[in-house]
């Protein structure tokens, strides 16, 4: 499928699902009334050629809990409004042109469980400490990011990660010997070049 979204698509008031990613070829803009969905459960539109904002009508989806916009090519920060998908517990924003610094308001979002900020070289600043609330967390992405200064120790506070992916970004300094904690960790990258072993030996220590 290729071409852009039909605005009459946001009619479709009881779908739960919409899945057109990888390979839909998918272009222009997301209509400015898909908050009219208001059923919607997973939003899935990785790998297209969507650009433009997220519209601020999805603020109304709070059914959502999975919200896949990889790939695309969309303007500006994260919109204030995320914390209004009070449902979502999987956001990805890899690779989506996404520019400025992570906001606390994603501390509101606790039922998060998986967050991937990773591929977007605007994104800068550091990982700030109020994301320690997002305690449900299992996942944490941000690989390729514009994000600088040292590796927060935070995340050995939420003892449930099992990833944790910060690889090429300008983080300095040693892993945090709090990270210890993070006794269900099965896979951490976390150095300029990925070097996944010498991150472990700096857990371990």
């Amino acid at each position: 499928m290729t071409g852009t979204i039909p605005d009459s698509w946001c009619s479709l008031t009881s779908l739960k699902f919409m899945v057109m990613g990888y390979g839909c070829l998918l272009t222009g803009t997301l209509p400015a009334n898909l908050g009219s969905m208001t059923s919607l459960t997973q939003l899935d539109f990785a790998s297209n050629r969507l650009h433009g904002p997220l519209p601020a009508s999805m603020a109304a989806l709070g059914a959502l809990t999975l919200l896949n916009m990889q790939g695309n090519a969309f303007d500006g920060t994260l919109p204030d409004w995320l914390p209004s998908l009070t449902s979502l517990n999987y956001l990805n924003m890899y690779g989506t042109g996404l520019s400025g610094t992570l906001p606390c308001l994603l501390a509101e979002m606790t039922l998060l469980t998986s967050i991937d900020f990773g591929l977007n070289a605007g994104l800068v600043g550091e990982l700030p400490d109020c994301l320690a609330a997002l305690t449900r967390l299992k996942e944490l992405r941000g690989q390729s990011a514009g994000l600088t200064g040292t590796l927060p120790a935070w995340p050995g506070s939420i003892t449930g990660l099992t990833s944790i992916a910060l690889s090429r970004t300008h983080f300095t300094g040693t892993v945090p010997a709090f990270w210890s904690s993070l006794t269900n960790l099965e896979s951490m990258c976390a150095r300029p070049e990925c070097k996944c072993r010498a991150a472990a030996d700096a857990l371990a220590a």
